[in-house]
């Protein structure tokens, strides 16, 4: 499948939809985000199990694809097949609860007669009386075994049950994160970028960097797809290591890392941009890679007193990378008003009006 990640927004689009217009495949947005990530590159498994399906899959199959590669839009379906599987456990519950207050009904109803007939003949013969103790004993040991039962079912669903919080609570950890580096993914990046406006009288100001690493091609020319991932893991622990508490970083796309950062002027963006390009761009070449060229770092920064929105902010920085790209590769630009108006041009609807209007 064609690599999705490097075409335009627009672009990448289209192809997905061709593609899922090839196989029969209903146009749902999360079908669209399992033939993107398919088309990406970056999970060869997952692309060879949808082609695997042929022509015009079933859905509960494609279904299953996403979930088992816990695809951030296959999230619900997981959580809503672990609630099934949640209540099934709880319904399994009702036979041996059932049986336990049918004995218990029984052995009171037992206690009852016995009782009575006491107060109706208190001299009852012995025999008669050991008779009605022997089968309330045995009624008694039903009841102990009834209860026991369901003890230990009780306890075995609060086991299930914890199992599948935790399974819900990992499914959406696993959601917000990139499999391969450990970072936060673009899903993440968006829930913070959406935290930073999300309170007009709290709001600090941040700034985005999107930092795109070259080279990585190279490296997997030279010495396969395994050293091209290792070389991903060494730039995201080297961003670890030079980035604040504070500071959130994700990985935005195939080699493109999202740093955002508090308090700080574009100016200071721009200088802690240029700090983390020198130091990726410093690492040593991993074993075995001769032939590569080093790693290079090209920058696109943005600074959310010039957006209107979490979309607006991610688009500008969008932007400036792209321009840096394409005019000046290696280089670190923030996004200018000329830059930001270009988005009319670039970028959805929603996004086009606010900039339009800053």
């Amino acid at each position: 499948m064609d690599d999705a990640r490097k075409a335009s927004p627009h672009a990448a689009v289209v192809k997905v939809g061709q593609v899922l217009a090839q196989l029969k495949i209903a146009p749902s947005p999360r079908n669209y985000e399992l033939i993107f990530e398919a088309m990406s590159g970056e999970n060869p498994d997952l692309a060879a199990e949808i082609l695997a399906l042929g022509h015009q899959p079933p859905q509960a199959h494609l279904d299953e694809i996403g979930m088992r590669h816990k695809l951030p839009g296959h999230l619900s379906l997981v959580i809503d097949a672990t609630r099934a599987q949640a209540a099934q456990t709880i319904q399994a519950l009702d036979q041996p609860l059932s049986d336990s207050l049918t004995v218990r009904d029984q052995l009171g109803q037992q206690l009852h007669r016995f009782l009575d007939r006491l107060d109706r003949d208190p001299v009852a013969g012995m025999s008669e009386f050991a008779d009605e103790a022997r089968a309330l004993r045995r009624m008694v040991a039903q009841l102990r075994d009834k209860e026991e039962r369901v003890a230990r079912a009780l306890d075995e669903t609060a086991q299930a049950l914890d199992a599948f919080n935790t399974g819900i609570a990992e499914a959406r950890r696993m959601a917000l994160r990139d499999s391969l580096t450990g970072l936060p993914n673009r899903m993440a990046l968006s829930v913070k970028l959406a935290s930073v406006f999300a309170h007009d009288d709290q709001r600090r100001t941040a700034a985005l960097m999107l930092l795109s690493v070259g080279g990585l091609r190279d490296v997997a020319l030279q010495a396969g797809r395994p050293a091209a991932e290792q070389a991903l893991r060494l730039v995201a622990n080297c961003m670890r290591e030079m980035v604040k508490r504070d500071d959130f970083i994700a990985r935005n796309a195939t080699d493109v890392f999202a740093l955002v950062v508090f308090n700080v002027t574009e100016s200071n963006a721009l200088s802690i941009a240029s700090r983390i390009k020198e130091k990726i761009e410093a690492l040593p070449a991993l074993p075995g890679v001769s032939g590569a060229g080093p790693l290079t770092v090209t920058g696109g920064v943005a600074v959310s007193t010039h957006a209107q929105h979490a979309t607006h902010l991610l688009a500008q920085a969008e932007v400036a990378l792209k321009n840096v790209r394409a005019d000046t590769p290696g280089g670190i630009l923030a996004c200018t008003p000329a830059l930001s108006a270009s988005l009319i041009r670039t970028y959805a609807a929603h996004v086009v009006r606010n900039s339009a209007s800053a």
